[in-house]
């Protein structure tokens, strides 16, 4: 028992150390990845108790009334201990902005997480960093930064209630490029419906500019909340669980410029032994926003 909590400790100690030297290093801008959707999907502590465990989600994002994108990502967690996880997450990512499409790889997010707490039915508490490398086949499909974003994530289940708070602060290591919200009119060149000429004459250069890519849009720096509130059942060995979540972002720009996004929606879930699932659908409340609606599942399969 007592070596069990003095590895606890030692991975608690690591994952801070990490948080901070970051925080303290890159003072940068900040992009957002992936975000909340590779933190747990955990409905009440750590349950997780196969080495390997594999990750399958869908995602579905409309920008503009002919800007989307969908992505397809595939996960793989390897759990050392039961207090510790990492992994790696590979989106397939397809874009269309009026009527150019592309298909291909988007940015790989690895992450490493640790519980701060023992297993409980009651409370969860988890230590999480994630970096997004810079591996899109096409730029249209995501930014060419690595990004890092830690997070803290908690979690309260008193009776057959669920609150959960998820934390984040993103952070990008070299590059200036940025593109935030997307704004009410449909003018905006970042995933905007209005065609632009190919053929007018410019001054500098003939050749078409390349569209910014529309893949999870950020501001140069930002943090990131995630509340889910709700109610859980238990049936047999199966919990299904119903919340209402709410996605915010917090710009933080240079010269006071920044935006609150507000983003909410109902989240269905269900937990067995060895499968935990989700699938949430999000739409804006604020009048700056990121996309139009979001829709995603998420399934998790512990290997035996």
């Amino acid at each position: 028992m007592q070596n069990n909590s003095r590895t606890t400790r030692t991975h608690c100690q690591t994952v801070l150390a990490v948080m901070v030297g970051v925080g303290l290093m890159w003072n940068g801008p900040v992009e957002a990845n992936c975000g909340m959707d590779v933190c747990s999907m955990q409905a009440k502590g750590t349950e997780e108790r196969q080495t390997f465990t594999s990750t399958v989600g869908l995602r579905t994002t409309t920008v503009q009334p002919k800007s989307a994108y969908f992505e397809a990502i595939g996960g793989l967690t390897y759990r050392p201990n039961s207090s510790l996880q990492m992994g790696l997450h590979v989106p397939l990512v397809h874009t269309q902005q009026t009527s150019d499409t592309e298909t291909g790889l988007g940015n790989i997010v690895g992450f490493v997480e640790s519980a701060l707490l023992p297993e409980s039915a009651s409370t969860s508490l988890n230590l999480g960093f994630q970096v997004e490398l810079p591996t899109v086949s096409q730029p249209s499909l995501g930014d060419g930064h690595i990004l890092t974003l830690p997070t803290i994530q908690v979690g309260l289940f008193p009776k057959s209630s669920i609150l959960m708070t998820t934390i984040g602060w993103g952070k990008v290591i070299g590059g200036g490029h940025t593109h935030g919200s997307v704004p009410n009119h449909e003018t905006d060149n970042h995933g905007s419906d209005t065609e632009h000429s190919h053929d007018e004459p410019t001054t500098t250069s003939s050749a078409p500019k390349p569209r910014e890519s529309i893949v999870n849009p950020h501001t140069s720096s930002e943090l990131l909340l995630r509340l889910d509130a709700g109610q859980m059942w238990h049936h047999a060995r199966n919990d299904i669980r119903l919340t209402v979540r709410m996605d915010g972002v917090q710009e933080i720009g240079e010269n006071n410029e920044s935006s609150t996004i507000i983003n909410l929606g109902p989240t269905l879930g269900w937990t067995t032994d060895r499968v935990v699932a989700e699938l949430y659908t999000l739409v804006p409340l604020t009048r700056e926003k990121r996309y139009r609606t979001r829709t995603a599942i998420r399934i998790r399969v512990d290997i035996p």
